[in-house]
């Protein structure tokens, strides 16, 4: 029976010749495999039977967690940090079309780039207030290309790791 349902929803949505786009969202209309146009919130028309496919996403500002990183310094010293950014799709034609998976590609630039500048700083330079605001021209530009404004690049955390050493007995009962 559930199948049957699906079947119906399927036949159904195949025949559908609308798409509403909500206040929060934009899309693209893609007609035989070519982009048509730009989708603005509201009803669009759309040629059932495939013709017509819609990529819809969220345009309002998100945040990014950047994840754990652990870097050494220009001075040696360990840093560990957490990022985090606030951006929002500007262009999304170019997110939708030219960008595999965008928060990826974001991350993963950010956090290159956060890494380099970290290994090219002293701590004492890194530990500044405005040093997060140092890196958003640099993230910003690689995420123009991708049709991506970051609005705020900020640490959560950001401290010089102790290093601890572990000593642990040996099978012949010394240490190590």
């Amino acid at each position: 029976m559930e199948a049957f349902i699906d079947f119906i929803k399927s036949f159904i949505h195949l025949f559908r010749f609308w798409i509403v786009l909500d206040p929060d969202e934009k899309g693209v209309q893609i007609r035989a495999g070519k982009f048509r146009k730009v989708l603005e919130p509201g009803w669009h028309f759309m040629l059932p039977g495939g013709w017509d496919k819609a990529r819809v996403d969220d345009v309002t500002p998100s945040t990014l967690d950047l994840g754990l990183q652990d870097v050494e310094s220009k001075d040696g010293k360990q840093v560990t940090l957490t990022a985090i950014l606030l951006w929002q799709i500007t262009d999304i034609k170019k997110i939708k079309l030219e960008v595999q998976d965008a928060e990826d590609a974001l991350t993963d630039s950010a956090s290159g780039y956060i890494t380099e500048m970290i290994q090219s700083h002293n701590w004492d330079e890194i530990r500044k207030p405005d040093f997060p605001r140092k890196l958003k021209p640099e993230i910003q530009k690689q995420a123009r290309e991708w049709g991506i404004r970051v609005r705020k690049v900020q640490f959560n955390s950001c401290t010089a790791a102790k290093h601890i050493r572990l000593i642990q007995d040996t099978p012949d009962g010394g240490e190590e």
